[in-house]
């Protein structure tokens, strides 16, 4: 206790100076209802006469002065007087707490070895401490993660493989139908007999280049070739344009 006094104690980061406890002598009396245990200034009981124990202020009793009767313990001496059983009584109490106080104080102190508290070591333990925490948590909880996100790789791959799917199948879709507007543009425009110098493999590959630069489709020039081979084949007879 001594050297807490003297030197100050520490709690958390903050360093706080110490003061003895200084105990009262008396027991505490309330001047307003004249029982023990509080002050006046924090009662709630009714006022009652110092002089009479009657509810009235001591300036405003009539009771004589030699006919006192106490508050506490309803003997004729007034409610302050030092002699008063209830006073006795609560001066006993008061000391014997006091003396029990002064055993705990002047038992011998646990001394700890370590030096005053450090602020940047408190704070490199916590922080060390903080770290084991965390590594912990990340060991028992790493098969969850590694799983969840093995799930997500495997559901990302699922709709990239969708989205690549459907974006082929519309692309195909649309080969198709531009390769099917261009032989059938061809067939109207290409005046009869004149097949074998449409349909060479040259001029297919002419159109698969066009193709390419206007639309932004690959299409072969094989493709373009059979397509228009087979309209020419099943197209009925073309009138002169």
């Amino acid at each position: 206790m001594n050297r807490a006094i003297s030197e100050g104690v520490n709690i958390g980061y903050q360093h706080y100076q110490v003061e003895q406890i200084h105990q009262p002598k008396a027991p505490i009396q309330c001047h307003n209802c004249q029982r023990f245990g509080h002050f006046a200034g924090n009662c709630t009981h009714w006022k009652t006469c110092l002089r009479c124990a009657g509810k009235h202020s001591l300036q405003e009793c009539t009771q004589p002065r030699d006919e006192p009767e106490c508050a506490n313990c309803q003997r004729t001496h007034i409610a302050t007087y030092k002699g008063c059983s209830k006073y006795q009584r609560e001066l006993h109490n008061l000391q014997t707490r006091q003396k029990g106080q002064k055993i705990m104080q002047s038992e011998p102190q646990v001394t700890h070895p370590n030096k005053k508290q450090n602020p940047q070591t408190d704070i490199a333990e916590v922080t060390k401490a903080h770290q084991e925490e965390i590594a912990k948590l990340k060991e028992t909880h790493h098969p969850y993660i590694e799983e969840a996100k093995r799930q997500q790789v495997e559901a990302d791959k699922e709709t990239f493989h969708k989205i690549i799917k459907e974006t082929t199948k519309q692309i195909e879709s649309m080969k198709k139908q531009v390769i099917e507007f261009i032989s059938e543009v061809l067939l109207q425009v290409t005046p009869e007999h004149g097949e074998n110098a449409l349909t060479s493999k040259s001029k297919a590959k002419t159109i698969s280049h066009l193709v390419r630069q206007h639309f932004g489709l690959i299409v072969s020039p094989d493709q373009i070739h059979n397509t228009f081979r087979k309209k020419s084949d099943t197209s009925p007879t073309k009138p002169n344009l």
